[in-house]
């Protein structure tokens, strides 16, 4: 089910409003100054997802997968990846500048915040939809960049929205990629409310 461009706008500043959201929910939680950069966005199907992935991603690296399903007025799940590096980087801010060393309290201290940009981000999306969404219990692995499309539901969508951008603290970078699967019902609801938007342009 593919995106013509000017839904493909749309989608693109939907996501915008909704990971700038996600931004300023961080900062007041961590009362630190964070800023987004305009986030990336690729609509992939599964070959050229497994393109992308052998492209941009280090086999030599280890990655940090955050997924969580979502029900509701919109459907699918939300799938972020971070380098190891960048999620020690997060775990120095979360723990206040005091280096974690155990791979495990890294993960566990990174896991809270990588949920809100996940859930705060899809949140806003389905609110700016006027719809409401619930979210299941998230999951959290590290896996080398072969491991991730088997350790993902990935392969279970026909369409992937990969929005690639770096979370920028004072002090450190967070460089990451948030996989946005929506299903077949979502995808039209996001179709139809652009047109709407743009017949009224």
């Amino acid at each position: 089910m593919d995106f013509n461009e000017d839904e493909i706008d749309f989608l693109q500043e939907l996501l915008n409003v909704s990971f700038g959201g996600s931004t300023a929910l961080i900062s007041n939680m961590l009362d630190t100054f964070a800023t987004m950069h305009i986030p990336k966005i690729k609509m992939l199907n599964i070959k050229e997802l497994k393109d992308f992935i052998n492209k941009n991603f280090n086999e030599s690296e280890e990655y940090v997968v955050f997924s969580q399903q979502f029900r509701g007025g919109i459907e699918g799940e939300a799938v972020f990846i971070s380098n190891y590096n960048s999620i020690k980087h997060l775990s120095v801010v979360l723990n206040e500048d005091d280096e974690v060393q155990e791979v495990e309290d890294i993960i566990d201290l990174s896991s809270e915040l990588l949920n809100i940009v996940n859930s705060a981000t899809i949140k806003d999306m389905a609110k700016n939809l006027d719809k409401e969404v619930f979210f299941a219990q998230p999951s959290i692995k590290s896996v080398r960049s072969n491991e991730i499309i088997g350790n993902t539901n990935l392969t279970s969508y026909k369409t992937i929205i990969v929005v690639s951008t770096v979370l920028d603290f004072e002090k450190e970078d967070i460089t990451g990629t948030l996989y946005v699967l929506l299903k077949p019902k979502t995808i039209e609801i996001i179709k139809r409310a652009a047109q709407e938007f743009f017949s009224e342009v």
